[in-house]
């Protein structure tokens, strides 16, 4: 489970995201249990079909073999076109010491956004790796000599965010 589920309120849903598939992951995590916390956090918000996560953990996993999905700055964007899914939906750690997640820059990852989507939504999905990328990396890049990256942190700037989900 993750460590830290801290209630943030409630917000319009512009993003695929729920405050309640947000928390903070354990140090020394590896991608696989990184990805299984995420997956189960949908699964247990009823976001996606709980006997379709064992898939959806491989099929990440897998995708993750091919290329990571960390990216500079620290943040990773973990994501899967899948017909196990029916809306876009996503989850998020937070890895406040960092984790490794095979970063192109070698650097620990501190934000992972997990987005899951139907097959048909390549391009809305790019658009949101592309605005999570840059908030991500503010928000990792403010917070790395500042107070520790909480939930509502996070909240407060992915809510600008504008997806048709």
């Amino acid at each position: 489970m993750l460590v830290d589920t801290s209630p943030c309120g409630e917000v319009e849903r512009r993003h695929p995201f729920l405050r309640t598939c947000i928390g903070t992951l354990r140090p020394a995590m590896g991608k696989s249990s990184v990805l299984s916390l995420l997956v189960e956090s949908l699964a247990r918000e009823e976001q996606i079909n709980r006997e379709h996560a064992e898939n959806l953990i491989r099929d990440l996993l897998e995708m993750e073999r091919r290329g990571s999905s960390a990216v500079k700055g620290g943040i990773a964007l973990p994501h899967l076109e899948t017909s196990l899914i029916h809306h876009m939906v996503g989850g998020i750690g937070i890895a406040r010491e960092g984790l490794h997640f095979d970063s192109s820059d070698g650097e620990p990852t501190h934000l992972i956004f997990l987005i899951l989507a139907p097959p048909g939504h390549a391009q809305r999905i790019s658009q949101l790796r592309l605005q999570l990328a840059t908030v991500g990396r503010q928000l990792v890049a403010q917070h790395k000599t500042g107070p520790p990256l909480m939930c509502h942190d996070v909240f407060s700037a992915i809510n600008n965010l504008v997806v048709n989900i």
